[in-house]
């Protein structure tokens, strides 16, 4: 929940800003800090409310998978890159495996496990070229690009493992 309040509040305070500033370029009149406003909260709470299904959604899957909480070592919101698409859904880490899987609401479904034994190396990238968040792991043939929270958290998980980080 602390996760998707975060995660809520910087997309709205970058859609508000970026949404603020358009409508200052393309509405001179407007005001501004008004539109910020609304922007902020409508986007927010809406990002908010669908975290919360997701996460919901999530509990749901991994109930059906057969992963206790016991298991789990890591678990939350990321994005896999599938093409030149970001798959939004949800990331499990277990003593042996780095599961996602697909919200429902992109144009491809996944269903991705990789086992940790079968991880050569798992890199750093920043999104964007700025933001620290970018996860990319190494197998025999493949590549997987994820856009994930708590990066340094999830490392730390996978060093401890004796994979390879860099």
């Amino acid at each position: 929940m602390k996760s998707n309040l975060k995660t809520s509040i910087l997309s709205g305070l970058f859609f508000a800003l970026s949404m603020s500033i358009f409508f200052a370029l393309k509405f001179p009149r407007i005001n501004v800090f008004g539109s910020f406003i609304f922007c902020f909260l409508g986007w927010s709470v809406a990002i908010f409310i669908f975290l919360a299904w997701a996460t919901s959604r999530s509990a749901k899957i991994l109930e059906e998978m057969g992963l206790s909480q016991a298991l789990i070592r890591y678990q939350g919101n990321a994005n896999h890159w599938k093409g030149n698409e970001a798959l939004g859904g949800y990331l499990v880490l277990t003593n042996d495996r780095f599961i996602f899987w697909d919200h429902g609401v992109n144009l491809q479904k996944d269903h991705t496990e990789i086992l940790l034994q079968d991880i050569l190396q798992v890199k750093k990238y920043n999104s964007l070229g700025l933001v620290p968040n970018g996860l990319e792991i190494v197998q025999e043939g493949k590549r997987d690009k994820f856009v994930v929270n708590n990066r340094k958290e999830i490392l730390q998980i996978l060093t401890a493992q004796h994979i390879k980080c860099s």
